[in-house]
């Protein structure tokens, strides 16, 4: 009988796990529908106000599961996934049931949908993804154009929060806001960590253009928590609060140590915390219940993966997913923090999108750097760098270490491996998708699909 209850859990974990694939290849399908970008405001917004109709249909043949739990809305240009994970965290340590979602996933789609310490399982993610497409292809709004992959997202998000009974949820919008999907939602609370250059094909060059579509999740009347420094940037959201008659909640700078993530290198993370913590003070207003003991235990335990992470102790192998200048210039301070031993060389795994600054990621990066490897993030849909052309690019700069080039991010690993001794260090960045490339190596993707952690055991 053991026997073939043994053999029973291994067939349930393959069904599972198929589930899972071919629900991950449905969502893939629809990466390309409705993808057109636009060439000004105008046209955004009437392309935005056309997807979420379609949006608010599809969430009404799903029995509304955005009205039905108070929901925490971020944006943000660098910082909206550790000041997420930090709220929900803060709210879970309380007592409530809380759902995260972040984006994007470094290797398991699961990632996206967490309620308190457990990621999605990998059935119930293809049993919520088909419910919703099936939804779609009965919606009359679907008719001419099929859903798309950031339809088919957000109100798989906003269905799972509902129907695994979070009492709260945390979700953290796509690259702008005013014009996200995510916008569809009426919130408890907004939350706006920081406004940087990011993302500038489709949000605008500059910074007031950045901070206009962030500012676009402030809802009438509903309190806004701010992060946002630079004075040009936090005119325009104050000027949004102004006239939405929100309440407009800037943290107290000076607190910011006693709400520390317990982290190692988290010395840039301490901006994100005080937000964080901002955040619960201001939901504690609003009527929900947080001790004091909970919002700090819950912004110290806050972690997510890919951010100052280390994976492996000898040689110290060091993940972050900075991606633009911004959050470049931050890991790079911190790491500059942590002094090699005497004789020791730090190599530096770099890939990133060819729609990023490399230049600068690439200058930030260069002091603490005795050699290079450059390679490509492999991601579904987006177009990598040419690691040749970044190559050429670091060599102009008169950079005097190595410059190796690798086709692929595992062979990147193996080339950095090559020839290191005993306080070396590896620091691999420049790209979320390339991290969750790298990753695989020491978490694999199936392992944290059925463990339902982005940390899983024995992997």
């Amino acid at each position: 009988m053991a026997h073939d209850s043994a053999s029973e859990k291994r067939n349930d974990a393959e069904s599972d796990w198929q589930a899972y694939l071919d629900a991950v290849e449905l969502t893939h399908r629809l990466i390309d529908a409705g993808s057109l970008r636009t060439p000004n405001r105008d046209a955004a917004a009437e392309r935005a106000r056309h997807r979420m109709d379609r949006l608010r249909s599809l969430l009404a043949a799903l029995v509304n599961p955005h009205q039905r739990i108070p929901l925490i809305h971020i944006a943000g240009t660098s910082g909206k996934g550790s000041t997420a994970a930090a709220i929900a965290a803060g709210l879970s340590a309380a007592g409530y049931r809380t759902g995260l979602h972040t984006s994007p996933y470094l290797q398991s789609a699961t990632e996206n949908l967490r309620l308190d310490d457990l990621l999605i399982g990998g059935r119930a993610f293809a049993t919520s993804v088909h419910d919703v497409y099936r939804a779609a292809e009965h919606d009359a709004a679907f008719e001419n154009q099929p859903v798309s992959y950031g339809e088919l997202w957000m109100a798989l998000t906003l269905h799972w929060f509902a129907i695994a009974g979070a009492d709260v949820a945390v979700v953290e919008t796509g690259a702008g806001g005013r014009f996200d999907l995510s916008n569809v939602i009426d919130p408890v609370l907004s939350v706006i960590t920081t406004i940087g250059l990011d993302h500038t094909e489709t949000l605008g060059p500059t910074l007031a253009d950045i901070a206009w579509h962030k500012a676009g999740i402030i809802k009438p009347g509903v309190p806004v928590v701010t992060g946002v420094r630079d004075a040009e940037s936090l005119d325009i959201i104050v000027r949004e609060a102004q006239q939405t008659g929100s309440r407009l909640v800037l943290p107290d700078w000076h607190d910011q140590r006693d709400y520390t993530p317990n982290l190692p290198g988290s010395l840039y993370q301490s901006a994100n915390a005080a937000v964080a913590a901002a955040s619960l003070h201001e939901l504690n207003r609003l009527g929900f219940t947080l001790p004091e003991t909970a919002i700090v235990d819950g912004v110290a335990d806050a972690r997510l993966p890919g951010r100052f992470e280390t994976v492996q102790q000898t040689p110290h192998i060091l993940l972050d997913g900075a991606h633009n200048p911004q959050k470049m210039a931050a890991f790079a301070s911190t790491l500059a923090k942590f002094r090699l031993p005497e004789g020791a060389r730090r190599t530096v795994v770099f890939g990133a999108l060819e729609a990023k600054s490399h230049g600068e990621m690439l200058g930030s990066l260069q002091p603490l750097a005795n050699r290079f490897v450059l390679t490509s993030p492999q991601v579904y849909g987006k177009q990598g760098a040419d690691p040749n052309a970044l190559a050429a690019e670091l060599r102009s700069t008169g950079f005097a270490g190595d410059v190796l080039v690798a086709e692929t991010p595992d062979r990147a690993i193996d080339l950095a491996l090559q020839g290191t001794e005993t306080g070396d260090e590896i620091a691999v960045t420049g790209s979320m998708y390339l991290i969750g490339n790298i990753r695989e190596r020491w978490y694999t993707t199936r392992a944290i699909v059925e463990q339902q952690t982005s940390w899983p055991a024995g992997a």
